[in-house]
């Protein structure tokens, strides 16, 4: 398959590309891409987007633009059923959950072994909702409650007030992207917590070799990503998150603990890497680009 690249922010030769291609990929679907297709003519080609956060569509006119820029076909990191909480049939009919974001290069640095990481202490990081009195009263003011940091991470706040349990943000601010797998590896064990979908987090863990407690409820959807409770993640929510995290670190050195760790990074790198995730979307951009004459939605 042929690729090639163009800005959003440039001039795109509509014409030509009708003629030279079967399918367009939209990176991000936005204000810019709108602009961009507008002028795509009559015997146009079908449109794959990548849709970005769910929760955007409560605040941005993405029908719209799902309309005027005619996807046919969504794909994103989340599952279905978190998509279809913003994005009804009628407006998004097909959509793929591809999961990307793991380059397993990445984490081969992450080979201190499980016998010297750090082992009296959980790591978690992240944005955390604001505790201060002006923060929440700030916070109050945003009136989707979508945007609201206190809706998206209510048990990583939670675990917070844990003892043992630290905050690596600040020390992973100061890192290049590439270096917080290293920085998640001088531990045994991390929190990944989201309360309505999967993070990028919910890979980068378990990939990092740490025994990963994950939130896994009905509301967030993580059971459709693919990882197994005691298997390979270890799963919390707001009932039993204290007993879990506590029996960890009552005993850290239980050989059960480095099992899980070791199948959740074997399972990320092998299943969720960014190869996987590429082949996937090739895979779906060539059956978009096959179905010839597609029901395009009107302009």
């Amino acid at each position: 398959m042929e690729v090639r690249l163009y800005a959003h922010s440039g001039t795109i030769p509509l014409d030509a590309l009708v003629k030279e291609y079967d399918v367009i990929f939209l990176l991000s679907l936005d204000y810019s891409a709108v602009c961009a297709l507008r002028n795509l003519p009559e015997n146009r080609i079908p449109v794959v987007a990548r849709m970005g956060d769910p929760h955007v569509a409560t605040a941005l006119p993405m029908f719209d633009w799902l309309k005027k820029c005619r996807v046919v076909h969504g794909v994103e990191k989340f599952p279905l059923s978190c998509i279809r909480m913003y994005y009804p049939e009628s407006v998004l009919k097909d959509y793929t959950m591809i999961q990307y974001g793991i380059e397993p290069n990445l984490f081969d640095d992450c080979v201190i072994p499980w016998e010297e990481r750090i082992a009296n202490e959980v790591a978690i990081s992240g944005v955390m909702p604001l505790k201060s009195l002006r923060g929440r009263f700030a916070e109050s003011l945003i009136q989707k409650k979508d945007f609201r940091l206190s809706y998206h991470y209510k048990l990583r706040a939670k675990c917070m007030e844990l003892d043992h349990v630290v905050n690596v943000t600040q020390l992973s601010k100061q890192m290049r992207s590439s270096d917080f797998p290293t920085l998640l590896g001088n531990y045994r064990a991390a929190i990944a917590a989201a309360s309505w979908y999967p993070v990028i987090k919910y890979y980068e863990t378990p990939a990092s070799g740490c025994l990963t407690f994950m939130e896994v409820t009905e509301q967030n959807h993580c059971a459709e990503i693919g990882y197994e409770d005691e298997m390979n993640a270890v799963f919390i929510n707001k009932d039993n998150y204290k007993k879990k995290i506590r029996e960890y670190l009552k005993t850290p050195h239980d050989p059960k603990w480095k099992d899980i760790a070791k199948a959740g990074k074997e399972h990320t790198l092998k299943n969720l890497n960014n190869k996987k995730a590429t082949d996937k979307l090739f895979t779906i951009l060539q059956e978009v680009s096959q179905r010839g004459n597609v029901s395009l939605p009107p302009q």
